[in-house]
């Protein structure tokens, strides 16, 4: 397995693309914009596009979901079934900041904590981390010691919560119960910014750090 992170979209999305050499398949995770680099990336590299996933619904991350499904109609398209209506609006959402994108297609299947998701040999668990979103989501790929956190874990920080389902509690908890006991070596790939490590989160975020009564 090897992956590529792109910088997708005008939110500089962390747009990832896993790949699994032996079969010439390959997963996008939030392809926020950039659609002809992420395709131009996987013709270059003759590479078989089966799954399109969302952390969550909003537009910065599914801003080029619906051009790679007509460039590549095999592919299944998957996001967690709380945020598809955010995700099928986020054309009318980017518009109100004045960035042009495609409606969100229908989700060919959802995410959740039971979703069984696979790349050759390679399993991928879905997290479920509610909180910046309703259905936020996080991927897992445990033999590889990397986690795609989207907006729910940043270096240092973490997903904003003001806007429409946002829960700070809610994010606080799913961090806490779900992602920090994770093995202290694993890669966090955020949906923006800089890349951390668990240990890193754990010992030094700063919404983490509580002092000793």
């Amino acid at each position: 397995m090897r992956y590529h992170v792109f910088s997708a979209g005008p939110l500089d999305v962390n747009c990832t693309i896993i790949i699994d050499e032996n079969s010439g398949e390959a997963i996008v995770v939030d392809p926020g914009g950039n659609f002809q680099a992420i395709q131009s990336f996987l013709d270059d590299h003759q590479l078989k596009l089966v799954l399109i996933l969302a952390t969550h619904g909003h537009f910065d991350h599914v801003g080029a979901v619906s051009q790679l499904k007509k460039s590549n109609p095999d592919a299944r398209f998957g996001i967690h079934q709380q945020d598809e209506v955010l995700a099928q609006n986020a054309d009318k959402t980017a518009s109100i900041y004045g960035i042009p994108t495609t409606p969100t297609p229908s989700a060919d299947f959802y995410l959740n904590a039971e979703t069984t998701l696979q790349l050759g040999s390679l399993n991928i668990t879905v997290i479920e981390t509610p909180g910046h979103t309703q259905g936020g989501v996080c991927f897992y790929l445990d033999e590889e010691s990397l986690l795609l956190s989207g907006d729910t874990l940043f270096q240092g920080s973490v997903g904003r919560t003001d806007l429409p389902g946002g829960d700070h509690d809610q994010l606080l908890h799913s961090i806490s119960s779900r992602l920090l006991p994770l093995p202290d070596e694993v890669t966090v790939i955020p949906g923006h910014g800089p890349r951390t490590t668990i240990r890193n989160e754990r010992n030094h975020n700063p919404f983490f750090q509580f002092p000793s009564l």
